[in-house]
């Protein structure tokens, strides 16, 4: 899924629209962002040429990490609450072995290969987490399940009714791991049934929550959302957390993000016309022109450098000094401390980095260099005092082939 403007022209008013598409000819992963290449642009028949404007930059979804958004989406349910293989298809209270996701999956800063599904609507990523049939409250909460994925938490039972399933679907890198509660029923309640669904998206490490329906039970609540390995963060899916509610058709997106740099494909007509931020563009006609944002894989199109940053000699004052590399438009390439010894391969284009140090008295003699292979030097860059410094420089060691619009991929859209 890409992003994409459009931009409507007539012969003495042109209009260009800017919209944006869900998909394309070379799309394989989902992706969850926003990008936004403004309002439409009006063309008059005395200057029937306009520059079109694409920012450089779009924020994606990246999961993982310490913190995460919820928001709400369509019910569109990715797939079928009785595919996949049984987990779980009776007892009450009971949780299946040990089941591979398929791909490794980053939740909370941490990655898993594995999780135990519970026929109480949750799984986890700790392989021994038991928490009780009934939330114990509303999250966080250190007696819910922990490290866990919570669709719908509450007292089901597929002794009476249901079962529980679950399959990898889809190729590397963009597989998806489905867990789903199908048609089971609730404990004391039984004539009422609950299903509901969770997606987990290979790479974003995105996760989506599908709940079909759940009506109040007087037996107990219920709980919709996702809590850390301590239970000291919990997110729950707005109007979700611990109660007695109902559901009908909901879905939630739970997802960290970032902002990443990219360059836009237009095209005209499905032909593409240009690639990059910018786009001199003139007509007579009516037409629609698309922006794709795009991003060219990690490693590719750019320069190899060994990146390093001595110790000062102390711990302590290693412990004071971080920096950050970053594109001239924002997005963050690395984010490292003292001592490092690395490497980055770097694109042609200008980089600022941000030099720290916490304790407001520079990095003394400790320098930070970019060696390429051939010996290409930029830096040595350091703090010589205060607490921050930003400095730019520009790499143009690039000199291989342009790259041409199959090496580029998707990397959001904004439907």
């Amino acid at each position: 899924m890409k992003p994409f403007a459009t931009k409507a022209v007539t012969a003495c008013a042109a209009l260009v629209w800017m919209l944006f598409p869900v998909s394309h000819v070379w799309s394989q992963c989902a992706t969850f962002g926003s990008f936004d290449l403004g309002e439409d642009i009006e063309v008059t028949c005395e200057d029937s040429c306009i520059t079109l404007v694409a920012p450089g930059i779009a924020s994606v979804a990246s999961g993982g990490g310490s913190e995460y958004a919820v928001e709400t989406i369509p019910y569109d349910l990715p797939y079928a609450f009785n595919s996949g293989s049984v987990a779980i298809a009776t007892g009450d209270d009971v949780y299946s072995g040990n089941i591979p996701l398929g791909f490794t999956f980053n939740f909370f800063g941490n990655d898993y290969t594995q999780c135990r599904i519970s026929s109480n609507g949750w799984f986890s990523f700790t392989l021994n987490e038991a928490a009780g049939y009934n939330p114990a409250g509303a999250i966080p909460n250190v007696n819910s399940p922990l490290n866990s994925v919570m669709v719908v938490h509450s007292d089901l039972n597929p002794s009476v009714c249901g079962d529980v399933r679950y399959a990898t679907y889809g190729t590397a890198p963009c597989r998806q791991f489905v867990v789903s509660w199908n048609s089971i029923c609730q404990y004391s309640c039984t004539s009422q049934q609950v299903s509901g669904q969770a997606v987990l998206y290979e790479g974003t490490n995105v996760i989506e929550i599908y709940l079909a329906n759940r009506q109040p039970c007087t037996w107990g609540n219920a709980c919709m959302g996702i809590q850390n390995e301590n239970g000291t963060v919990g997110i729950a899916a707005p109007g979700y957390n611990t109660g007695n509610w109902s559901a009908s058709n909901v879905a939630f997106r739970f997802s960290s993000s970032e902002v990443v740099d990219g360059t836009t494909l237009w095209y005209e007509n499905d032909a593409l016309i240009g690639i990059g931020d910018t786009l001199p563009f003139c007509t007579s006609n009516t037409t629609t022109v698309t922006g794709w944002f795009s991003q060219l894989p990690a490693g590719t199109f750019c320069t190899d450098f060994d990146v390093t940053l001595p110790s000062t000699g102390s711990f302590s004052l290693n412990n004071q000094i971080d920096w950050v590399l970053m594109s001239d438009a924002g997005a963050v390439i690395m984010e490292e401390g003292a001592p490092f010894d690395g490497s980055v391969c770097l694109q042609n284009g200008c980089y600022d980095l941000l030099m720290m140090d916490s304790n407001n008295n520079g990095w003394g003699d400790t320098e930070l260099t970019f060696t390429s292979a051939d010996g290409a030097t930029y830096g040595p860059f350091t703090l010589a005092t205060g607490s921050e410094e930003t400095v730019s420089f520009c790499v143009d060691d690039y000199a291989g082939p342009a790259p041409t619009e199959s090496d580029y991929v998707q990397v959001t859209s904004d439907e």
